[in-house]
């Protein structure tokens, strides 16, 4: 199982899946890896396979705060904005402190064009993970796609933020 996650946190897609795919046939795979089995779908876009891991989760664990997320994030993928939105929002009901789930709202949003919704989600998730330097880029783009002098100078200390991170 740990090897399964280090392929995936190194990249290697196609390697995991496959060491996720032998140990889910044999019925290891505990809730977490199960998750990172659909994470590992979802990347080779695989979103249906991946959707039906997370399902399995979720009817067994219908609070998972994970699964839930992972499911807006899957249906965000497959346009189906309504559902990652009731998703998205189970999510935070699960943890209203939630930075991932206020994360994909944004994503979310930002997918349907609606950037200064998405702005607002983003801008709550850098709030709750001021270190996720994922979230900040995104905040920074869409903050850069609603344009004006203000926006385009608080991406540009979103971005400043990322730089010093690395």
């Amino acid at each position: 199982l740990r090897f399964a996650a280090l392929l995936m946190g190194l990249g290697f897609t196609e390697e995991s899946a496959r060491y996720y795919q032998e140990l889910d046939v044999t019925g290891a795979l505990t809730v977490d890896h199960t998750l990172n089995y659909a994470e590992v779908l979802s990347e080779q876009g695989k979103h249906r396979d991946a959707m039906g891991h997370v399902e399995s989760v979720l009817g067994r664990e219908p609070l998972n705060l994970r699964a839930n997320v992972l499911r807006g994030a899957l249906h965000t993928a497959m346009g189906e904005f309504g559902k990652a939105d009731d998703d998205l929002r189970k999510a935070l009901r699960v943890n209203s402190e939630s930075p991932l789930a206020y994360y994909r709202l944004g994503l979310n949003e930002l997918a349907q064009e609606r950037v200064p919704a998405a702005t607002e989600y983003l801008s709550k998730a850098v709030t709750l993970a001021p270190d996720d330097t994922k979230i900040r880029f995104a905040l920074a783009k869409a903050l850069t796609a609603i344009g004006g002098v203000e926006n385009r100078r608080l991406a540009l200390s979103q971005y400043s933020f990322i730089v010093k991170d690395y």
